[in-house]
């Protein structure tokens, strides 16, 4: 048997299938720059190969605890609005870019890079055009929006990966027990949801990825602060003066018949320390 490999159309069609489309568009909050964000539209078969866990919802790569074919964002530049003088940023090579967004003076804009195997936090300062890795914490992007500015713009909230996560749980060759579902006894309609649970191991691994550490990282010093302890966040918002942040994170029971989004929540507001105001 001889083996096969991809074939490709004729070079009208690529000519076609590979032509630039427009960049994505922000402007800063000051009104000074547009960031102009290249972009592709088809990933490589290498990205749709990589691995994929489907948990409570979630399509997840577990080698960089992020989503399954991240955004396919590859360039920056930025265009002064006062001039209209686009300037071209020097990013690493095959650097795949998920826009976080503007500081709230407009100084910076932070995004994350998606490595091999980690997700790394950038900022790009519209000073010196010039683009650099904030902390070698890696960024946990498997659920919640990962970075928030404080209103400072000299300080991020980044969700990251707890120090103590340890290596990903096997999954085990015998089954703990017999899967058991209950029934009302009467017939009905029901929602139906893909890529759910589908048993202990999958609530373990929808643990392992989905629990994140909140930091606090200095911009200048690039020195970060741990905020409470590790949760299944949801979502995390910071109050207009920075003291305060509004917290909604999942608690068990997790459920085999509906995604994360249905889980049990509760919304709590935390000081900075991650105590409980």
């Amino acid at each position: 048997m001889t083996e096969a490999s991809y074939r490709r159309p004729p070079d009208d069609i690529l000519q076609i299938l590979d032509a630039e489309p427009l960049p994505s568009v922000s402007i800063s909050p000051d009104r000074r720059f547009l960031l102009l964000v290249d972009r592709k539209i088809y990933p490589p078969v290498s990205e749709l190969a990589a691995p994929l866990l489907k948990l409570a919802g979630l399509r997840i790569n577990p080698e960089t605890s992020g989503p399954h074919l991240a955004p396919r964002y590859c360039g920056l530049q930025l265009l002064e609005t006062a001039t209209r003088k686009v300037t071209p940023i020097a990013m690493p090579e095959e650097c795949r870019i998920t826009l976080c967004g503007w500081s709230p003076n407009g100084h910076h804009y932070a995004f994350t890079l998606t490595h091999t195997d980690h997700i790394a936090l950038w900022v790009l300062d519209t000073a010196t055009f010039r683009v650099r890795q904030v902390t070698d914490i890696p960024v946990s992007a498997a659920y919640a929006v990962p970075v928030h500015w404080l209103p400072d713009s000299e300080h991020l909230l980044v969700l990251t990966i707890p120090s103590d996560r340890g290596p990903m749980p096997e999954k085990p060759r015998t089954p703990a027990g017999p899967a058991i579902e209950e029934a009302t006894g009467a017939s009905g309609p029901v929602r139906t949801y893909q890529d759910l649970l589908q048993g202990p191991h999958d609530a373990e691994l929808f643990e392992y990825f989905c629990r994140t550490q909140l930091m606090i990282v200095d911009l200048t010093s690039a020195t970060s602060e741990s905020v409470g302890t590790p949760q299944i966040f949801g979502s995390v918002d910071v109050s207009p003066d920075g003291n305060l942040i509004l917290v909604v994170r999942h608690e068990r029971p997790w459920s085999y018949t509906l995604p994360v989004s249905r889980f049990p929540r509760r919304t709590e507001v935390w000081d900075r320390n991650g105590n409980i105001v």
